[in-house]
């Protein structure tokens, strides 16, 4: 039965991730706006689950994902005016996926209170999973910036010459980057998973 729910637990929480990463994927087209991005996201999924949590009532309700979607759409629409007030350049480049950032956040709320059975465990996991959007969101966009313009952060680091790949550049290169970058991860935990079956036996 605990194995059960352990497994429906790491499923939902998987298929949160992929959900709340969507949303925000269109900002790594460079490093600046995704690790912007990454940033927003965090504090709002951090701010959102704490309201969350506040409401007890609410935190073992079906209508919490509706409850959290509201209240990070509040957050974001904060963050969005401050962005416009002191960062309009990159307000500007980041477009409309800035307010798509509050169903990110939602959902990766939704993926640290599906993943845990208290008050206590939904925090840390709530910070946890928030600096794995940050981490996230930095990689790929520094993959699809490289790769895509030969730059980061702004700065040529790639030879003269280089010709720009269009295909990391252009929205499906997000998906793309992220699916390679996700394969990568598995690929160095299986690894490291036999690796240590190996040294118990």
């Amino acid at each position: 039965m605990k194995t059960e729910r352990s497994l429906r637990y790491a499923g939902s929480a998987g298929i949160c991730v992929v959900c709340g990463l969507c949303a925000a994927l269109g900002t790594t087209g460079s490093v600046k706006t995704g690790l912007a991005a990454g940033i927003i996201m965090a504090v709002v999924s951090v701010l959102t689950g704490l309201v969350t949590l506040a409401v007890r009532k609410l935190s073992a309700s079906p209508a919490r994902i509706l409850f959290s979607l509201v209240i990070a759409a509040v957050f974001t629409s904060i963050a969005d005016c401050v962005m416009q007030a002191n960062f309009s350049d990159l307000r500007e480049a980041m477009g409309i996926y800035l307010p798509l950032i509050a169903v990110s956040s939602a959902f990766l709320c939704e993926c640290a209170f599906s993943a845990s059975g208290n008050i206590r465990e939904s925090a840390s996991k709530l910070f946890a999973y928030a600096a794995c959007g940050i981490l996230a969101l930095f990689v790929i966009s520094s993959v699809r910036e490289i790769m895509g313009t030969g730059t980061w952060f702004g700065n040529q680091i790639m030879p003269e010459g280089y010709e720009a790949n269009y295909a990391f550049i252009l929205p499906p290169g997000a998906f793309l980057t992220a699916a390679f970058v996700a394969a990568a991860m598995n690929v160095k935990g299986r690894k490291e998973t036999e690796e240590s079956k190996e040294g118990k036996s």
